[in-house]
């Protein structure tokens, strides 16, 4: 007897625990639901790129609260007695439970009793699982709010997964650098130049931290790019060049494969929408958002912003559609340029020929060499209506000086050197280069056996890039170029070192 009524006061506890769970569980879901729905709202108005993700962790975490808050409240064994008491039975219950030791002939007499009872309770049915109506009510309410506001987009919720975007492709970027940091961190090349690679790379690093687009964390690669490609033609240590060189390529190709796979994504996204669910339409605006972050296009921005303020209509998904194929189109001309800018920069900023020689900046980018060297710039003057025709680079094999060289000059391949001459005096217009008009409209050319040369200062590059700049600028604002042509002018000079 004494077993049955230990073990019937058991099976009431273990009951009543099921009801505290449950009704624990239902109040800290609701809490944990309306919570849920507050991050929500809160990520309408702010960026919060793991809004969705908090609220199913906090909704969990209540959850999870409820149901320890209902275990750890389970009533006692003499409490669970006196509960089933309540139901009619006079303290029988508790009374062969506290008794349940005791072998007087009272005690015997009453545990057979109360036990007789215990055979004819039906637990389930006198402790059912009874749901609150409002407890209900709240969960549902608050589930379906947390599912509404987390579907609806709004430009906070577009700048966090941009954000997110952006950092995600930074963190693949700074693992390359790292990648690149080790090759550089032997004995064996020890000295001023891995100094300069140490630095060019923390200031790599300093900019990935701060980048906000994809644009700006591809830039941060290219600029450490650069510096390695002609940090590898100024190093006299072979090894030391080649690996720069090497390294330089692999940040190159880890750009690129970014880009083509963001491109590939965005292409088949746009392709799926078309004729897909909103749940792809959505992620169609997306990877177009992040397309735009990346070329650094605000038309294809605005484009991917209209498809979701617009439902994803069909208007606004061809007019995104169409900025996406001229955000490309464009992206191509502007690589062209840069890859034009990177075979130009070198031969025009400076020329490393030997110790000796020396280059000179003068306006309308006249270049002039030692002519021990035979670097004679090449210079042309039209005299049709006093027009000037400027050669680039012309460089003659005797070093034969003034108006000798073709006014169609030819660049030529130079390494790149920090260290540019600037001439002395003010920079304005040559009177050797003007001529009248004459009635043929031919060109009067001068020829001398010596080339002329000019005196000035040997500087860093990056003192006078800055005032060149500013004059191409002022000369762009004041021409009549059509928009994209300022756009992609002032970009060239922007990213001049």
């Amino acid at each position: 007897m004494e077993k049955k009524v230990i073990r019937f006061v058991r099976n009431v506890r273990a009951r009543l625990r099921e009801l505290h769970i449950v009704d624990k569980l239902l109040k800290m879901a609701v809490a944990g639901l309306l919570t849920a729905a507050l991050i929500s709202v809160f990520a309408l108005f702010v960026p919060f790129y793991y809004a969705v993700f908090a609220a199913v962790i906090v909704t969990a975490i209540c959850i999870l609260a409820g149901f320890l808050w209902g275990f750890i409240n389970t009533p006692t064994m003499l409490k669970s007695a006196l509960m089933a008491d309540s139901k009619g039975h006079q303290e029988k219950f508790s009374t062969a439970y506290e008794n349940v030791d005791k072998q007087d002939d009272f005690s015997l007499m009453q545990r057979r009793d109360a036990v007789k009872e215990m055979e004819q309770f039906k637990i389930r049915r006198e402790f059912p699982i009874i749901l609150s109506k409002k407890l209900i009510g709240g969960l549902l309410l608050f589930a379906v709010l947390f599912a509404a506001i987390s579907s609806i987009d709004t430009p906070a919720k577009q700048k966090a997964f941009l954000s997110h975007d952006s950092k995600k492709a930074a963190e693949e970027v700074k693992k390359q650098i790292e990648k690149v940091e080790k090759e550089f961190d032997k004995k064996s090349y020890e000295g001023a130049d891995t100094k300069e690679v140490a630095k060019a790379i923390n200031t790599a690093k300093k900019e990935l931290k701060t980048a906000k687009t994809r644009q700006e964390v591809a830039k941060a690669a290219k600029r450490l790019s650069r510096k390695l490609e002609q940090m590898a033609k100024k190093t006299n240590n072979k090894e030391l060049g080649r690996k720069m060189s090497e390294q330089a390529e692999k940040l190159n190709k880890k750009v690129e494969k970014q880009q083509d796979e963001l491109m590939k994504a965005a292409k088949e996204a746009l392709e799926k929408a078309e004729k897909g669910s909103d749940k792809e339409k959505k992620e169609a605006a997306k990877k177009m958002a992040a397309m735009a972050s990346a070329l650094g296009n605000e038309e294809l921005a605005k484009a991917a912003e209209q498809y979701s303020r617009e439902n994803f209509s069909d208007s606004s998904y061809n007019n995104m559609k169409q900025a996406l194929s001229k955000a490309l189109k464009n992206s191509n001309q502007n690589n062209s340029l840069e890859n034009a800018k990177a075979s130009t920069a070198s031969g025009n900023a400076s020329a490393k020929v030997d110790p000796n020689a020396t280059v000179n900046i003068k306006q309308q980018g006249n270049v002039s060499g030692n002519a021990a060297n035979g670097a004679a710039a090449g210079q042309g003057s039209g005299n049709n209506g006093g027009a000037s025709g400027n050669g680039t680079n012309g460089f003659g094999n005797s070093g034969a000086g003034w108006n000798h060289g073709s006014k169609n000059g030819s660049e030529r391949d130079a390494i790149t050197n920090n260290k540019v001459t600037v001439p002395d005096g003010t920079l304005g217009n040559d009177d050797n280069l003007t001529g009248k008009a004459n009635e043929n409209g031919s060109a009067v050319k001068q020829q001398s056996e010596h080339g002329l040369t000019w005196s000035g200062n040997k500087v860093d590059y990056g003192t006078v890039s800055g005032s060149y700049k500013d004059k191409a600028y002022k000369q762009v604002d004041g021409a009549s170029y059509p928009a994209s042509m300022k756009e992609k002018i002032r970009n060239y000079f922007s990213d001049l070192e």
